[in-house]
């Protein structure tokens, strides 16, 4: 689920996504996908990107195009800045960096565990960082730069959350990890 102004985009029982007025309730389009859309949908300039079957679609309610990324068999979309978009290949365990305009990858981080979860935060100075959820590890990587900054190991991770200036780690047995100074 995704909201962006007062529009609510969200993927319904894994192959049909949704558009609809937050205010008024009313429906603006559907798309139904015959094969499974998977996680993450992003909002940009009047279109919505999704991935379904390996491939990165674009759709606005009444079109849709395949946006061709030559040799990388796409997962699920992490974040958009500006006009950047980033994303899982290699079944999740890969980090893209993909420019909108100029149709090109920018650079590609090889992992060996699939990222479960990520969350798009800024350090102290700023830089746009991803902190990414694999089974027993958080991963910190600087979007800006395209590295690795850290890889925290925590067992039993079950999600990541922001909350004002720090990072919550829930654990699976109820328990949290606090990570402050991130935005």
């Amino acid at each position: 689920m995704y909201v962006e102004k007062d529009i609510l985009y969200a993927v319904l029982d894994y192959s049909t996504i949704l558009s609809c007025n937050m205010q008024t309730g009313e429906t603006l389009w559907t798309r139904f996908e015959t094969a499974k859309i998977l996680r993450g949908i992003i909002p940009v300039e009047g279109w919505l990107f999704y991935t379904s079957q390996g491939f990165l679609k674009k759709t606005n309610g009444t079109e849709q195009e395949l946006v061709r990324i030559p040799l990388i068999r796409l997962h699920s979309i992490e974040c958009h800045i500006g006009n950047e978009l980033y994303f899982t290949s290699k079944e999740g365990a890969s980090l893209c960096k993909y420019n909108l305009q100029s149709r090109k990858t920018i650079w590609q981080i090889h992992g060996q565990h699939i990222i479960e979860e990520s969350l798009q935060i800024k350090n102290s100075k700023n830089d746009n960082l991803l902190l990414a959820k694999t089974a027993n590890h958080v991963s910190v990587i600087n979007l800006d730069k395209g590295k690795s900054e850290a890889n925290i190991r925590v067992a039993n991770i079950d999600r990541l959350r922001r909350t004002g200036d720090h990072v919550l780690i829930h654990k699976k047995n109820g328990s949290t990890v606090l990570i402050p100074g991130v935005y």
